[in-house]
C-alpha cells in the first residue's frame, strides 16, 4: 500500500461494510503494507497508527511485526488510551 491515501480509505470503507456484505466473515490485514516504502524510522509509527485505525472499523486479526512490543500491546488491547485518542482524531476531535 505504501501510504496511498485512496487505498487506505478503501480499506476502511471495505472493513466498515464487511459485516453487511458477508455476515460472520472475519477480517485480517498485514499492517506493514502501509509502511512498505516509508523511511525506516517512520515504519513503526505508521504500522501502529494504521492498526489502530483499522481497529476502529472492526479488524479481527492482523499480521504484525513480532519484534515491535508496542504494536503487540496495541493488538492485544493493552493500549486503550492510544487507540481511543486515534479514534477520536479520526472523528475530528483535536488532541489536547
Amino acid at each position: 500500500m505504501s501510504g496511498d491515501i485512496n487505498q487506505l480509505k478503501a480499506s476502511f470503507e471495505f472493513l466498515s461494510l464487511l459485516e453487511q456484505i458477508a455476515p460472520g466473515c472475519k477480517s485480517i490485514a498485514d499492517v506493514s503494507q502501509v509502511s512498505r516504502d516509508a523511511p525506516l524510522e517512520w515504519k513503526q509509527y505508521l504500522n501502529r497508527t494504521y492498526l489502530m485505525m483499522l481497529m476502529k472499523y472492526g479488524l479481527h486479526a492482523a499480521i504484525i511485526d513480532v519484534f515491535d512490543s508496542e504494536l503487540i500491546d496495541i493488538a492485544r488491547g493493552r493500549k486503550p488510551e492510544l487507540v481511543s485518542m486515534v479514534h477520536k482524531m479520526m472523528d475530528g476531535e483535536v488532541p489536547i
